[in-house]
């Protein structure tokens, strides 16, 4: 055991991220999705990493207290825990940078509330049209 040998285990996380970015970067744009997520519930985007990093932080909780888990195993669930943790340092450090190209991509999407006018009246614009949402949630943010 050497420190080659936590190098190797710390790559094998990255390794995960980089395999799962058509979930974390969606279009090429880094944490679409997530911002995506943060509007639909009404939280900020630290908000919705923590909510998925706090889902990983349970399971190992349980995991301490039984020593064993029901569903995948721990060490799944730390590497997931690991990447969550990445990805908020990421946002935490690329935050400006991010906001940018996010409401460059969505300012450049039509709104479907103006491209269809059968849309019932009773449903408000922002409820309706994901483009709008996000992009008065950036300029609050």
């Amino acid at each position: 055991m050497n420190l080659s040998d936590q190098h190797t285990a710390l790559t094998v996380c990255l390794e995960i991220v980089a395999s799962r970015q058509h979930d974390y970067a969606k279009d090429g744009i880094p944490l679409l999705e997530t911002l995506k997520s943060a509007v639909k519930s009404g939280v900020t985007i630290e908000q919705s990493l923590y909510q998925l990093f706090h889902k990983q932080l349970s399971a190992y909780e349980r995991y301490v207290a039984t020593g064993q888990l029901d569903s995948e195993p721990i060490e799944s669930r730390l590497k997931d825990a690991a990447n969550y943790l990445g990805l908020f340092n990421f946002y935490l450090t690329q935050k400006k940078e991010l906001h940018a190209a996010w409401s460059s991509h969505f300012a450049g999407l039509p709104c479907i509330y103006q491209s269809n006018p059968d849309l019932s009246t009773s449903i408000t614009h922002r409820a309706v049209c994901q483009r709008c949402s996000i992009l008065t949630w950036l300029a609050h943010h």
